[in-house]
């Protein structure tokens, strides 16, 4: 196949609907500009590919990759925000023919800002849909004009293809499922975007793209896991929504946004929006089984824009679908589990591509990327404050062996030394201990002071110094830190000097009186009876030995604690005089880098997109092998230690030239880019050159192998890994999937190959598939799944849990507030029950005497056993519709399975009724569907159908004769009851019980002739 040429295409438009949207229909705007850039130049604006995107975010907020990627934004973007959105929906109620009575939620209002937003719909689907309804005209007017100047480009008009009837308009809508806009308009979007078309004459085709909600639940559930919940409910309220749609296209009048029609106006004609309402639905998400999970981000959008493009690119007819003509009919069917459509499917892409000599493009963006890092961002304020505590501490810890040294240090009075303190001291002596411990505590604390002064001034120098020479840090983010920092520091200051200046222990007036008396005390040698020589008293003179001792203790304390009181205050005058003007002059530093950085940063380069990527890249990474895409080989560039330590080192000359002042600071920057530039060409030029992807692929290979004889096989390997990574990024849960539910799926190869067979033999692809594109700048696989319903998807159990256990006072996940109270089921009475939903109540319903008569135990020897909760005396009937008091209802018990043995369960004692699930609420009149309905959706129904399966096998045994004479009992009983309504001339239900009489019916002939009707 050649070169994609507009005329192979019909008229299109792509609509992105909140954040995920936007990200994703910018990113396939920029990648139409350069597949098809040379008929765009031809063209000019007369474009049949046409970009919208709705928002409840401001322009201005959007992800700067978004606004560079939207062609001509004042059309191409609508805000749906700029109002208050409490007073709007207050005023808008007290109206009273308005259609915002027929759908929104009051109970929602308290939690509707009472401000003007600009920034997105916080989660609240009842927001997301307000917005719309705020600036429906503006979205509808827009609409109209993208759908025009589709249908009106002149590529139609001049193509050379006879067509006998134009081609559909073909309309792309691009949501996540569980945010507050995107999921709140898509089914708004999709009825309003199909009556425009409708109106102009065209057949709309509509393909929706979603992502699911285990990205994003992932993602937030680390940031806030309370919102967790909240994502779950909006999820499954959306596909549940988007299920009955799809069933029940007939529906949507009913129920989509139209402001026009006032509060008691009926529908609009039904004959206009009979047919579907979507042909297929997408699903993306972020798990690709064969090589993990995708970041949610740009990563994850540009995998999905790559994968939506080349899925918009496969042709209606031809060659991929000549291999599946049934595609068409599996949409229409519904899946045997659970009786939902199966109009979902899902993609994988993955890709190789390398690219022509750019390096001047890769040095451009590294030094963009380098100044950018050194320029680096404000911090936030917790990174801010955390950064300077770090450096806070780091202070504190360099100030504390001083803080250890003064509370250690004891002043040398000599007592200790004398080995005779009572002839070796005299009185004066001992009268001039405490001046002694004073002037050397003086001069211990002036000692203590100056090497504080000089470890805090080298401490502080160090860590600033350190930190500034540094370029990892960022010189906004350093600025911002250090500006705490002083905060900080001057903090520690002033809480130093506001402390009491001690005063000199040797003023102590109870030391004084201590030394007083220990003078005092000094024995005086004395001339006894009968001895010529004077002698001391013993007594006396231990005596005195002990005062004299423990008057050194005291003084030695009093001084230690003076000394440490001296030196936390002083301190406060070191870091005053000392430590706060090295770090004024290090901010005017910062603050002056700062505004250099910003007035001579070099231009932003345009996005390295498409087949100007360097490098070979894959789509989606592997994690394997080292090659991977330009940014992450420039990423590795940058990491690269010698290329650190040189741009290191030229950032410290850059610092140098400013402090010299004998540089402009213009030439400086200059220079700084010069050597920049200069370390990366180098390297850059040495890797980013190749010019088909078979060349890169090849000088892969042999960068990966030791010998030429393995690069061919290796090679050979790596094209072989394509087909695998391009495993659609959305699991089925195979359990949920019928037998009989067989997903169809589909290869297309975009590559320098000749034709389909080299293309499926070079890429080991092990069914058919079709070549899109003899393209040279990259190797292509596109592998699409169709035909499955909602539940197959891998985690939505989980979200069904989660829904049907909210708090309904706090979530209110629905865009109906008849869905938010009743359940949209309930409210609606959704469609007919589905077989497998008969046989299984009847089933149940026909069990319900047995069980009763056996006291709620049934038991077949080791292969199955039911029994009763011991606790419960009540009958055990599975399920059963029976009169409360208030009305007849339906009850259902739970169960479970019994811990270690296979084929047991135990009957729970609690009674569930149909209204809503709620224990024993049997208030008010019933239905009969919407309770049968209640219980079709609750979690117990998963369990009896374990228990109806375990029993299928013994039901053909003589064991099972009990089981079914059961069933023909309640086959007669329904004969009766059908008899009894007739003669009443109530016809609400006989439909429904003839239904479940023909399932039984059918399902007990099969016990003696076939193998068991299946579940």
């Amino acid at each position: 196949m050649s070169k994609l040429s507009l005329e192979q295409f019909g008229p299109s438009l792509f609509i992105g609907l909140g954040g995920a949207g936007g990200h994703v229909v910018a990113r396939l705007n920029r990648l139409a500009d350069e597949a098809f850039a040379e008929d765009y130049d031809r063209l000019g604006d007369s474009r049949p590919f046409q970009f919208l995107l709705l928002d409840t975010d401001d322009f201005e907020k959007l992800d700067d990759s978004v606004r560079r990627s939207l062609d001509k934004p004042q059309q191409s973007f609508v805000s749906l925000s700029h109002f208050n959105p409490r007073r709007y929906a207050e005023k808008q109620l007290e109206l009273p023919d308005t259609d915002l009575k027929r759908w929104f939620d009051k109970d929602a209002l308290p939690y509707l800002e009472d401000v003007t937003i600009h920034d997105g719909a916080s989660r609240l689907r009842m927001l997301g849909r307000l917005c719309l309804h705020r600036h429906y005209e503006t979205v509808e007017q827009r609409i109209r004009e993208k759908v025009d100047a589709a249908l009106d480009a002149g590529v139609h008009r001049e193509s050379t293809r006879i067509r006998p009837e134009p081609p559909p308009l073909r309309i792309y809508l691009v949501a996540s499922s569980c945010g507050g806009t995107g999921s709140a308009i898509f089914l708004d979007i999709a009825f309003l975007v199909n009556r425009i078309v409708r109106d102009r004459g065209w057949s709309p085709d509509l393909t929706g793209f979603v992502f699911l909600p285990f990205p994003y639940i992932e993602a937030n559930s680390k940031l806030d896991p309370a919102l967790e919940a909240f994502y779950e409910h909006n999820a499954w309220a959306f596909f549940e929504e988007l299920n009955y749609f799809l069933a029940h296209p007939e529906k949507i009048p009913e129920h989509a946004l139209d402001p026009e029609r006032r509060y008691w106006d009926p529908a609009r004609p039904l004959d206009d929006y009979g047919r579907d309402l979507m042909r297929t639905i997408y699903l993306i998400g972020n798990h690709i089984p064969t090589i993990g999970t995708l970041e949610l981000g740009n990563r994850l959008y540009e995998y999905a824009a790559r994968g939506i493009f080349h899925t918009f690119l496969t042709p209606d007819e031809g060659a991929i679908q000549s291999h599946y003509s049934n595609i068409k009919s599996k949409l229409k069917d519904r899946d045997r589990k659970y009786g939902l459509v199966k109009r979902f499917a899902a993609f994988g892409y993955a890709e190789y591509q390398p690219s022509g000599d750019t390096v001047s493009k890769g040095v451009e963006e590294l030094v963009h990327g380098e100044w950018q890092r050194l320029r680096g961002q404000p911090a936030g304020e917790e990174a801010r404050e955390r950064e300077a505590r770090k450096l806070f501490r780091e202070f504190e810890r360099g100030l504390d062996p001083f803080r250890h040294q003064a509370g250690g240090w004891k002043p040398a009075l000599g007592i200790e030394d004398l080995d005779d303190p009572v002839g070796e001291l005299d009185v004066s002596e001992i009268h001039g201990l405490l001046d002694v411990a004073q002037a050397q505590g003086d001069r211990q604390r002036d000692s203590i002071l100056a090497e504080v002064r000089k470890a805090s001034r080298d401490l502080i120098g160090r860590i600033l110094r350190e930190r500034l020479e540094d370029p990892a840090w960022g010189v906004e983010m350093e600025l911002a830190v250090v500006e705490r920092l002083r905060q900080d520091i001057e903090r520690l200051r002033q809480e130093r000097l506001d402390r009491p200046q001690p005063p000199a222990f040797a003023s102590d007036e109870v030391l004084r009186k201590q030394v007083a008396e220990v003078a005092r005390s000094k024995p005086v040698p004395k001339r006894y009876f009968g001895r010529l020589e004077r002698r001391v008293d013993a007594a006396e003179r231990d005596r005195f030995i002990n005062a004299l001792h423990d008057l050194e203790v005291r003084i030695r304390k009093a001084a230690g604690d003076w000394l440490a009181a001296a030196v936390d205050r002083g301190v406060g005058e070191v870091v005053g005089d000392t430590v706060l003007p090295l770090l004024d002059d290090h901010i005017r530093t910062l603050r002056t880098l700062t505004g250099i950085l910003q007035d001579y940063a070099p231009p932003q380069p345009p996005p390295a997109d498409g087949a100007k990527v360097p490098t070979i890249q894959e789509v989606p990474p592997a994690g394997l092998l080292e090659a991977s895409g330009f940014k992450d080989d420039l990423e590795r560039l940058r990491a690269n230690e010698a290329a650190k330590s040189d741009v290191r080192a030229a950032w410290g000359r850059f610092i140098a030239r400013i402090a010299s002042a004998e540089v402009a600071a213009g030439d400086a920057a200059q220079q700084l880019k010069n050597e920049l530039a200069e370390i990366w060409r180098s390297r850059v030029s040495k890797g980013f050159h190749y010019e088909n992807a078979l060349d890169a692929v090849r000088d892969w290979a042999r960068r990966m192998t030791a010998s030429e004889g393995d690069v061919e096989r290796c090679t050979r390997t790596l094209l072989a890994r394509l087909y695998p990574l391009s495993a659609p990024a959305c699991p089925l849960d195979e359990a949920a999937l019928d037998k009989s539910d067989s997903v169809a799926k589909v290869f297309a190869v975009v590559g320098p190959f000749d034709d389909d067979d080299e293309a499926k033999d070079r890429l080991q692809i092990p069914y058919p598939c079709s070549l899109l594109g003899n393209t040279r700048n990259k190797i292509a696989v596109l592998q699409s799944w169709y035909a499955f319903s909602s539940r197959a998807i891998e985690g939505m159990d989980s979200l069904r849990r989660s829904y049907l256990r909210r708090d309904r006072t706090l979530s209110l996940p629905h865009i109906d507030k008849r869905w938010n109270a009743e359940g949209l089921f309930q409210s609606t009475g959704a469609g007919d029950l589905n077989e497998r939903d008969e046989i299984l109540v009847a089933r149940l319903l026909a069990l319900g005497p047995l069980l009763e008569r056996a006291d709620g135990e049934l038991a077949f020897g080791r292969r199955f056993r039911l029994q009763r909760d011991e606790r419960d005396t009540a009958p055990k009937r599975l399920l059963t519709y029976q009169d409360s008091g208030y009305g007849h209802t339906f009850h259902w018990r739970d169960v479970r399975r019994r811990d270690g043995y296979d084929g047991s369960w135990i009957v729970l004692q609690s009674m569930f009724a149909a209204r809503n699930g709620n224990r024993d609420d049997t208030r008010g009149e019933s239905d009969l569907i919407t309770d049968l309905r209640a219980y079709l959706v609750s979690e117990a129904r998963e369990r009896h159908e374990e228990v109806l399966t375990a029993l299928s096998e013994i039901e053909r045994t003589e064991a099972g004769t009990a089981i079914v004479e059961a069933y023909r009992r309640y086959l007669d009983a329904l004969v009766g009851a059908i008899a009894d309504e007739e003669r009443r001339g109530r016809i609400k239900y006989i439909s429904l019980l003839r239904r479940l009489h023909d399932r039984l019916d059918e399902y007990v002939r099969s016990l003696d002739h076939e193998e068991p009707v299946g579940l």
